[in-house]
């Protein structure tokens, strides 16, 4: 599981979220696939941390 930060220059915000794999999430964030990220498209990946579960993931 790994924890992820995007930024969008657009709308100058950040997004947090977690997944197994970043580089997919990331291509669906960007076809604006994802309700909560479609209006700041493009998202560029900024940081991402690997963790050991989703419960650890979500503190």
């Amino acid at each position: 599981m790994r924890v992820y930060i995007l930024y969008s220059n657009t709308r100058s915000r950040y997004y947090v979220g977690q997944t197994t794999d970043v580089e997919k999430r990331l291509k669906r964030h960007n076809k604006g696939l994802v309700p909560s990220t479609k209006y700041g498209i493009p998202w560029n990946l900024i940081l991402q941390i690997e963790v050991d579960d989703r419960s650890q993931a979500m503190m």
